[in-house]
């Protein structure tokens, strides 16, 4: 099914992210396009990625999916399901690993769907049962280990690679019961990043040995709204889905372990946002939803193919 791309008035601010490594960034462009708005194929996505491709993965928790929506031209093909209500049930998290293989935080574990040489997804395992309550949030960082954010334990679970399966490590504990954390992302380093929806931070834990500290060495704080989603982009720069104040926020990195006051890189959304990414050109995809409808969209003009890889 094709969806035609369309521009979505939207007041967009822009910000430039400046580090040491990088002097200037691709500004987003002040242009919305639907990949999906139609209530009969997306209703309520929360989880969202983006491969190397350019293809976006979307988890519905409506319609127990994980859809992938492959570009063209300007534009999005929906094309095929990594899973359905046959293999998951309320999917929420979503990550992607170097090789492929998709992993959904749904009820009540984490199920991790492998890519088929033929083509299409299978289950090969799944991580987590009677650990975690609640996966809204999974991420997989450059040595493969997986973070699950789990608000209902207060915590997010460690899960490293043992054979064709993953064991348990000791758990980061981000913060007091109530304080919602509700998702989570990891970078090539195994520096973990926690979206803390009711303190309107995220919270840094950079690992120390062979684990991590209990107190976070990072904390940024929007100042208002609700931390829903967290994602990074390759300069290390943290975005932010505010859900209360449908806008995305920026934290620009030093390239020094530091990170600037928080920027309004997209306000004004549709509808409230529920997660994040980025790719390697610097466009963002967010999931929209409301209690009625839902979306996702992209921010930003540049498409795959292009040429453009700086």
């Amino acid at each position: 099914m094709k969806r035609n791309a369309r521009s979505i008035c939207c007041g967009l601010v822009v910000a430039v992210a400046v580090t040491s490594a990088h002097s200037a960034q691709l500004q987003t462009p002040n242009i919305q396009i639907a990949i999906d708005d139609d209530i009969s194929t997306v209703k309520y996505p929360w989880g969202i990625v983006v491969d190397a491709n350019g293809s976006v993965l979307v988890a519905d928790n409506s319609y127990d999916t994980v859809r992938i929506y492959a570009p063209s031209g300007a534009g999005y093909v929906d094309g095929a399901t990594v899973a359905d209500g046959n293999t998951i049930a309320l999917p929420v998290g979503l990550a992607l690993d170097a090789a492929g293989n998709v992993f959904v935080g749904e009820n009540p574990d984490v199920a991790v769907f492998a890519p088929q040489t033929a083509g299409g997804y299978t289950l090969s395992t799944t991580l987590g049962l009677g650990v975690v309550s609640g996966p809204y949030g999974v991420a997989v960082d450059g040595a493969g280990h997986v973070f699950v954010a789990d608000p209902v334990h207060t915590a997010v679970h460690e899960f490293t690679p043992a054979g064709v399966g993953y064991v348990q490590a000791v758990d980061i504990v981000p913060g007091s019961s109530g304080s919602f954390d509700y998702d989570v992302a990891a970078d090539v380093g195994g520096n973990v990043y926690v979206a803390r929806t009711y303190s309107h931070t995220v919270q840094i834990f950079r690992p120390s040995g062979t684990g991590y500290p209990s107190v976070p060495q990072v904390t940024l704080d929007t100042g208002s709204g609700e931390a829903y989603g967290v994602a990074l982009d390759r300069y290390g720069n943290v975005y932010v889905a505010d859900h209360a104040g449908k806008q995305i926020f920026k934290f620009s990195a030093d390239g020094q372990g530091g990170y600037s006051a928080p920027s309004v890189v997209a306000n004004n959304l549709t509808l409230p946002p529920h997660r994040v990414a980025v790719d390697r050109m610097l466009n963002l995809y967010v999931t929209e939803a409301d209690a009625y409808t839902g979306a996702v969209v992209k921010i930003g003009d540049r498409l795959f193919g292009d040429g453009f890889d700086d």
